[in-house]
């Protein structure tokens, strides 16, 4: 393939997508390190989870009922992310929300994956986030893929 091709080709697949060769020699989004408080005030860093393989980050508000939606798909890439290999962290984007009604609606819908709280939305804005819920796939190397806002086990795959 010629360069021309490879970039255009890396343009098209973007980040962890197709090849895995092809996108691990070209990362468009890189995420660093950045710490947020579960719902008890405990920090937690994403490197703790990409230390032990992709992450699955998932911002989302009390208050949308597109992210209440997508609990059930959640829990199941729960379920299954010994088989995925992929760790969830949802984060409570922080837009127009409280910690305490995170932790409510954590409660009410029984989550059982890690909830973090972005208080001032500064990570979700350094994520592009605007609207929820949004989905990014993050891979051990920090190479980052956005997700869209409706994530399944299956359609996390070809990612992985």
């Amino acid at each position: 393939m010629s360069w021309l091709g490879l970039t255009v080709a890396s343009l098209l697949l973007g980040c962890g997508e197709g090849d895995k060769g092809l996108s691990q020699a070209i990362c468009r989004y890189h995420v660093t390190d950045f710490s947020l408080p579960d719902l008890a005030g405990r920090p937690h860093r994403v490197r703790e989870y990409l230390d032990r393989g992709p992450v699955l980050l998932f911002f989302f508000t009390s208050w949308c009922p597109f992210c209440r939606s997508e609990i059930p798909q959640l829990k199941e890439i729960e379920r299954e992310r010994d088989a995925l290999g992929v760790r969830l962290v949802a984060i409570g984007a922080g837009l127009n929300d409280t910690v305490e009604t995170v932790r409510r609606y954590a409660v009410q819908h029984r989550l059982p994956y890690v909830v973090l709280y972005d208080d001032e939305s500064a990570v979700s804005a350094r994520f592009g986030v605007k609207a929820v819920p949004a989905a990014f796939l993050v891979r051990q190397d920090g190479c980052m893929t956005a997700l869209g806002s409706r994530v399944t086990a299956s359609s996390l795959k070809p990612f992985l």
